[in-house]
């Protein structure tokens, strides 16, 4: 649910160079604003706020800044719902999507706090019945290969994203669905794994993962309003609607119901309860005069253990790569670290950042998918934070986007200029008649085949399609 999901290039050597230096340009801000009252950096942010959404065409947007004892920011722009014209406020739920993991992570740092689990015990000693396909994995996979998408699966998110499979059902799955890559040889983002640790907080402390995080972390925080699904968010007296489309326009989509794979990304949150929240990393896991996390639990949980190729080419600042902890992607910036995790589903967007040697963090929500907008927002208060000037992150991703769209266009047309094959590909082996049935996959379930008209169609779960033949039995 990592709400950037880019095109990926590897620069030309002089490129690098280009980079290198740009980098330097960029890291280097003028100290007298890098001193100034962090309130007085933020002045002329909501007219930038409302540039950014107009640009991508946000209907909706909610943001808080924080230090580590006061908000210092907290506002809400544009509509939650545009039929019926309700502004947003700092009170607004959003579905936070991935951002969820931090709270996954945090929940079984307590356990861990309480001796109730060890970071390096296999998770099959907690959960017996847990299996990988991977038998190396199943024996070998702890709670910190859960939390950091080292365990060689690749996403298989259709499985949850296009079913009514249960939390239960898909933890039982697992043996079926096989890996692309060895276990712990490279990060591969897997929601599935976030699942299965929500799980395993639920197994060991005796209730559900959402009863623990209510009461360990929600509780105690006083997130009174979040939720832990899209039908009680529509319980309350101010939530947003859901909203999608591209760059320049705004559609209606429906809610998407996440409870089966919540531990992953189902939490919904104001912008208001997410200070809190943020405040607990700036205060090393203290709220008010209560130790809800370790201080040294803490340092774990933000601590990197794996390295994935940075999917954000208009980031020649980070070198081509980023690291990852528990629940937080991890940067550098002018020797300061950045943590954040981004975080979408149908129809919201949302960015959560700290940066715990400044003591300040951000919360970022909207109600549009798909939107990069949370993350120029991100780079902006960076730059505001750390005093630098002349970076303008809102052109610069809008130019990245128009370069990505001139390529895609350019290779569509090349692609239909090309002198088409007429060769023709070798037609079904079989009358269209015979493929009709009900295929299963233990891992997948079931794929029903049909026939509609002269036409193949296929439906797996919620999805239903018509068949393009490809050659032989391959459709």
């Amino acid at each position: 649910m990592v709400s950037i999901s880019l095109r990926c290039s590897r620069l030309h050597p002089f490129r690098w160079v280009f980079a290198l230096l740009l980098a330097s340009a960029l890291l280097v801000g003028p100290a007298a604003a890098q001193k100034a009252p962090l309130s007085d950096r933020l002045e002329g942010v909501d007219a930038q706020i409302e540039q950014v959404m107009d640009d991508w065409s946000v209907p909706g947007l909610a943001i808080a800044v924080v230090t580590d004892s006061t908000v210092v920011w907290s506002r809400g722009f544009g509509e939650r719902d545009r039929a019926a014209g309700t502004p947003v406020t700092d009170q607004t739920l959003f579905a936070i999507g991935s951002t969820t993991k931090a709270f996954t992570a945090a929940g079984l740092g307590i356990l861990h706090d309480e001796g109730q689990l060890d970071w390096d015990t296999p998770v099959q000693e907690y959960l017996p019945r847990f299996k990988m396909h991977d038998e190396f994995a199943t024996k070998g996979m702890t709670a910190v290969d859960l939390l950091t998408h080292r365990s060689g699966l690749p996403r298989h998110d259709l499985l949850w994203y296009a079913t009514d499979a249960s939390r239960e059902d898909l933890f039982r799955r697992l043996r079926h669905l096989e890996s692309s890559a060895s276990f712990r040889s490279t990060f591969q983002y897997q929601n599935l794994m976030y699942m299965t640790a929500g799980y395993l907080a639920g197994q060991i402390s005796g209730m559900t993962w959402e009863s623990f995080t209510r009461q360990r972390l929600l509780g105690p925080l006083g997130m009174s309003r979040t939720t832990f699904s899209v039908d009680s968010m529509q319980t309350t007296d101010d939530y947003a609607r859901p909203y999608g489309g591209d760059r320049d326009t705004i559609e209606a989509v429906d809610y998407r119901p996440l409870d089966a794979i919540g531990p992953a990304g189902s939490i919904n949150a104001s912008v208001a309860d997410m200070s809190e929240w943020v405040q607990l990393f700036l205060n090393d896991g203290r709220h008010g005069d209560t130790q809800l996390i370790d201080s040294t639990t803490v340092t774990q949980l933000t601590r990197p253990r794996i390295v994935l190729e940075d999917p954000r080419p208009f980031m020649p600042e980070t070198g081509g790569s980023l690291l990852y902890a528990l629940g937080w992607f991890k940067e550098t910036h002018d020797g300061e670290r950045l943590l954040w995790h981004s975080g979408g589903i149908d129809g919201f967007s949302a960015m959560v950042g700290l940066m715990p040697g400044r003591e300040v963090g951000w919360v970022i929500l909207t109600n549009k998918g798909g939107t990069p907008a949370p993350s120029v927002l991100l780079y902006e208060l960076v730059d505001r934070v750390l005093g630098r000037e002349g970076q303008d992150w809102n052109q610069r991703i809008r130019d990245f986007y128009a370069q990505q769209q001139a390529e895609s266009d350019t290779a569509q047309a090349d692609t239909t200029e090309a002198p088409q094959d007429t060769t023709a590909a070798p037609g079904p082996s079989h009358p269209l008649e015979d493929y009709v049935a009900t295929y299963s996959n233990p891992g997948y379930g079931t794929f029903e085949v049909t026939m509609e008209g002269d036409s193949l169609a296929g439906r797996y779960g919620r999805f239903k399609s018509t068949l393009r033949h490809e050659q032989y039995d391959v459709f």
